[in-house]
């Protein structure tokens, strides 16, 4: 018996990309915040695990909506996209981080600074 085909769907892969992107900027504020609790900031990381988990099983069909993404001027945007592409599997998708960060400027910039400062450092370091 064989498994069922994997079925990716465009519109959840941006469904995750924008709650990635999301959930980062909460993130960000709740590291300033004096009443987010450790357990209430853990579950910000694990929500955007999951949605980060869920743009990583949409495999090579994901990468050209995260290559688009990567060179958005919004930071969280950027970040969303370069991070998971940092978590892919392959040289591609960091060699495509690598790049965008060369020509990268304020948003875009500073969204790929912090992906590659959280991304698994294996994945920019051979």
């Amino acid at each position: 018996m064989t498994s069922p085909r994997l079925t990716i769907i465009p519109d959840i892969i941006e469904e995750h990309f924008g709650e990635v992107a999301f959930l980062w900027e909460q993130r960000a504020t709740a590291l300033h915040s004096p009443v987010c609790s450790p357990a209430a900031f853990r579950r910000l990381d694990e929500r955007i695990e999951a949605h980060v988990a869920g743009l990583l099983a949409g495999g090579e069909r994901a990468i050209p909506f995260l290559k688009e993404s990567l060179v958005a001027e919004e930071m969280s945007m950027a970040f969303a996209a370069a991070f998971t592409l940092l978590r892919s599997k392959g040289p591609g998708p960091a060699q495509m981080v690598m790049e965008a960060l060369r020509e990268a400027q304020e948003g875009q910039l500073e969204g790929i600074r912090q992906a590659l400062s959280h991304a698994p450092i294996d994945s920019i370091v051979e």
